[in-house]
């Protein structure tokens, strides 16, 4: 896939997801969905990386106080932590969001495999990781700030509805049944992530020394 493709896909998703999610059924295997994410992600690393340089640089006297480097060094270092982050999970999150919400549409009975979800999951952040790497910009003081709230929710409202359309499309469900494996699938992760906190909870408190 050449970038050329990359950019086609990005222009259907935002002018005609629904035509672009049909097409999409007849990709074979996961590698263009992946070579495709792979391609926004550090295209989003590449847009924001200046972005989070500065916000490092606004932070440079107290941190090169504190850890006794030099301003550059803890700019760059910033930076190359912010890029391994940021790509890493990026892909952890795909795979794992992607996983639960396949979980809510197995339960909706669908007949797809995770292809199908993946599909949907990644092609549907297409918006959020090529605006957002702009957006990211406001965030660089807080006088610019609470300009990005409105934009930020926009672009999270798009996502959902391209995650419910891409699961309509390639999973073959109506619209209701689409919102529905969209709203199972939050709960889901809601309950995972709440358990995960009360477990560390209840491992702090048995592991706190006791007063009395």
């Amino acid at each position: 896939m050449c970038i050329r493709e990359v950019y086609h896909k990005v222009m259907e998703i935002l002018s005609n997801p629904q035509r672009f999610f049909r097409r999409a059924k007849k990709e074979a295997g996961f590698r263009p969905v992946l070579i495709y994410f792979l391609v926004i992600t550090l295209f989003y690393i590449a847009i924001s990386v200046p972005s989070n340089l500065i916000q490092i640089n606004s932070m440079l006297p107290e941190a090169a106080g504190l850890f006794g480097m030099s301003s550059i060094l803890i700019g760059i270092g910033g930076s190359i932590f912010y890029i391994i982050i940021t790509f890493f999970s990026s892909f952890i999150t795909l795979f794992l969001f992607a996983g639960i919400l396949h979980l809510s549409t197995m339960l909706m009975q669908t007949r797809k495999d995770f292809k199908a979800t993946l599909q949907a999951y990644a092609y549907a952040h297409t918006p959020m990781l090529i605006f957002g790497a702009i957006i990211s910009y406001l965030v660089i003081s807080e006088v610019t700030a609470i300009f990005s709230l409105v934009p930020m929710v926009v672009l999270a409202l798009w996502t959902i509805i391209l995650t419910i359309m891409g699961i309509k499309e390639l999973h073959n469900f109506s619209y209701g049944r689409s919102l529905l494996a969209f709203i199972v699938g939050i709960g889901i992760t809601i309950a995972i992530f709440l358990a995960i906190f009360l477990f560390l909870l209840l491992v702090g408190l048995a592991m706190a020394p006791s007063f009395g």
